[in-house]
């Protein structure tokens, strides 16, 4: 059973509308708690939200719904195969050389590059040690 009703619709607005203003009237004139507030204000979107779910979709509303979330569903793997393709090959990085490329022999290793420090061997430790910063007294002021 549906509420097409206008009448009805507008009457519900209005009358949690009227709730909501009336409670908060009455808070501010100190007639009722925050406790009475929250309460009045609940009942108002009760009210509104009652007159919503009057308006839920009907059995043939739903089965219209599920046919179309099943056609959704039956179309959604193509799209993400379709994403998940690669556009391009994946190319190595500048100053890169795939391992298929280097012919190794079985057993054959080969030494990466290490790369450089970014710490100067010539810098002592203790500027990178923070654990002990030193003190800093003020200067002692001589009075006459």
């Amino acid at each position: 059973m549906s509420n097409n009703n206008p009448l009805t619709e507008i009457g519900a607005i209005v009358l949690a509308g009227l709730l909501v203003i009336a409670a908060g009237l009455l808070m501010w004139a100190g007639k009722i708690s925050f406790t009475d507030l929250t309460l009045m204000i609940t009942f108002a979107l009760a009210l509104f939200g009652g007159n919503l779910a009057l308006k839920a979709p009907s059995p043939a509303q739903q089965a219209q719904l599920q046919t179309l979330t099943s056609q959704v569903l039956g179309v959604l793997p193509a799209v993400v195969a379709q994403a998940q393709q690669p556009a391009a090959p994946v190319q190595p990085p500048v100053g890169q050389v795939p391992l298929s490329e280097l012919k190794l022999q079985p057993g054959q290793t080969i030494q990466a590059p290490i790369p450089p420090s970014p710490i100067d061997p010539n810098t002592s430790m203790a500027a990178f040690n923070t654990a002990q910063m030193p003190a800093v007294t003020p200067p002692v002021q001589m009075q006459p």
